[in-house]
Parts: structure tokens; sequence; C-alpha cells
């Protein structure tokens, strides 16, 4: 029987000796309308090299080019969260809505709508 290390190994030389696409996602000019499919993946590029600060939490992994935030919660407002999105899941028909799907949505309206980047700031303003 194999130990956990050999499958380890076996898995990296199996990764080691797939092909590397070097293809990257193609840009658009359109500002996003409407909320995408939850599961459909961002339209991003890589940060250039140097541009991420020191201490960041931020994460790039090597396979997809994507980052990983992560974000801590008092105990209360993570259990009003995990509500609010079983409620979310309700409505849509949806088996569940992660965190990290209503991070991105949230994100992306941030991006592309004025009156919410408004709010945000004043958000801000009174919050931090």
């Amino acid at each position: 029987m194999s130990t956990a290390r050999e499958k380890m190994a076996a898995k990296a030389a199996r990764v080691a000796q797939r092909p590397q696409s070097d293809a990257a996602p193609v840009p658009t000019d359109e500002p996003t309308q409407g909320v995408p499919e939850p599961h459909s993946p961002p339209q991003t590029s890589p940060a250039p090299a140097g541009a991420r600060r020191q201490g960041s939490s931020a994460k790039v992994t090597e396979q997809s080019g994507m980052v990983r935030t992560t974000v801590d919660l008092a105990p209360a407002m993570h259990r009003e969260l995990r509500a609010l999105l079983a409620d979310v899941a309700a409505d849509l028909g949806r088996t569940r809505v992660t965190a990290s799907d209503a991070h991105r949505v949230l994100v992306r309206r941030l991006l592309n709508d004025p009156s919410a980047r408004e709010q945000f700031v004043a958000d801000c303003r009174e919050q931090l």
C-alpha cells in the first residue's frame, strides 16, 4: 500500500507533465451587466510582478492565476452571513451560495456600479 507521501509525489509528477497554457483571458471593455453565473470564472489578469504589497494576505495560485483573499468575521456576523446566503440559495433554487460567490458578486458590483461605490465609500468613512 502506498504512503501519503508517495501518492503526493505521484500526483506532483502527473501535474508537472501536463502542458501549460499560456493563453490569458481576454479582457473586455464592456461593463458586466447583471449578475454573472455564480460559477463562471471571473475575467481577470494577473497582477504585474512586484505589484503585491508587503504583508498582503492575497495569494496568487500558480495554476489558475486567481488571487485568494480571506476575511476575518466576528462569530455573530459570520452566522448572519451564513443565514443570508442560505436564504439567497433558497430564492435561487440552489443548494447553497458560498461566501466566495458573494464576495465575487459584491466586488463586481462595486467595480461596475457608481452608486454602489459611492455608498461603499460612505460606509468606509463611517465604519473604518
